[in-house]
């Protein structure tokens, strides 16, 4: 993706169920800002200033070296091991 399509999180939804090998089920971006402070390191401030296409590329970055680090390419941010959100769980498996 070029940074011209204005990515918003419907599109973004959107994006996530059609390739879902490429974008993150993660559709608020204060849930998206919270897994790449917590798995890729991001400062606050940098983050901000990210646009969406930069955002889903580090989201993928970040997907892929866990994969590597789990053995696995099942993983979901929302359930353990990777769960960051304390606050709803929004796991989708049995």
């Amino acid at each position: 993706m070029n940074g011209l399509l204005p990515v918003c999180r419907p599109i973004g939804s959107l994006f996530s169920l059609l390739f879902p090998d490429e974008f993150e089920r993660i559709f608020s971006f204060g849930e998206r800002k919270l897994v790449l402070e917590h798995f890729a390191k991001l400062p606050k401030l940098k983050f901000n200033k990210l646009t969406a296409p930069e955002i889903d590329k580090l989201l993928r970055e970040a997907r892929r070296r866990l994969e590597s680090e789990y053995g696995t390419t099942d993983l979901d941010f929302y359930c353990p091991p990777l769960r960051v959100f304390k606050f709803h769980d929004g796991c989708l498996r049995n």
